[in-house]
């Protein structure tokens, strides 16, 4: 949800000072009206669905436009005992960890398998900048990852290799637990293209592991059982990384973000 860009709307349909929403500038960019999947949860699902219809996708053919659902999971309190909330006990989305999972097992993967796609871009949808079509996520490789130089104090992951040479990213609130990343400074943007050969093969095997996380609910400290999507990289047998410019980065994460980004520009795409 879109609850720390100051609305209670999925952050996709958060209206920005220019006028636009996230999903219209993200759609508006798909000129060639090539086929999109968009992942959803239980809670948002109709919410989103709804929104985009009736804005006619935003001039996409309807034709193209997909939806998967992600997966829940329990929500604990802080003692790791159900968290309960108005009598009934409480499921969250898990991150998206399991996003290519979900995405595998639905008619979309085999509509575009038939279509003779070969390649996925996984783009988040709060980085205004990002472009879903981008050629700098094209690569011979299995995986391609984006990332930026990372600032001082910025909550980005960090990319590096694991004791065997595979594709690591260390998630920035765990970067204070690991000694071993101090040399590291590339930061992950979210960005990145797949082949379906590597689609399927992370498909066929478990969500690596779930991570507790510490959110608010109703405005209560809980515990989130959360699987990140780059603990999957690490199957890839081959990838490589590129570094792309502030210009193809701007996440709104916070309210703040979207003050920052149209006091500074007047920004409008």
């Amino acid at each position: 949800m879109g609850s720390r860009l100051g609305a209670d709307q999925p952050k996709g349909c958060v209206q920005l000072p220019c006028g636009k929403t996230l999903f219209q500038i993200l759609l508006e960019k798909n000129k060639e009206n090539a086929p999109i999947a968009i992942m959803t949860s239980p809670q948002n699902h109709l919410t989103i669905t709804t929104f985009l219809r009736e804005k006619q996708w935003f001039g996409c053919s309807v034709e193209n436009i997909h939806f998967f659902q992600q997966t829940v999971q329990p929500l604990q309190t802080m003692e790791k005992t159900p968290f309960i909330f108005q009598g009934q006990p409480v499921d969250v989305p898990d991150g998206n960890g399991n996003a290519l999972h979900c995405f595998y097992k639905t008619p979309i993967y085999q509509k575009w398998k038939a279509l003779k796609i070969r390649r996925i871009n996984v783009i988040p949808i709060d980085n205004i900048y990002a472009h879903p079509f981008s050629p700098k996520l094209c690569s011979s490789k299995e995986l391609r990852v984006l990332c930026v130089h990372k600032r001082p104090s910025e909550p980005l992951g960090l990319l590096g290799l694991d004791d065997e040479k595979r594709l690591q990213i260390v998630e920035y609130s765990a970067l204070d637990r690991y000694e071993s990343v101090a040399h590291l400074s590339l930061g992950n943007t979210g960005m990145f293209s797949l082949s379906l050969a590597l689609l399927e093969r992370i498909a066929k095997n478990p969500v690596p592991k779930y991570h507790l996380v510490k959110k608010y609910y109703q405005k209560q400290v809980a515990l989130k059982s959360e699987a990140f999507i780059f603990d999957n990289f690490a199957q890839a047998k081959t990838f490589d990384v590129m570094v792309v410019e502030r210009a193809d980065f701007y996440p709104l994460k916070t309210k703040q973000d979207i003050d920052l980004l149209y006091s500074a520009r007047g920004y409008c795409i």
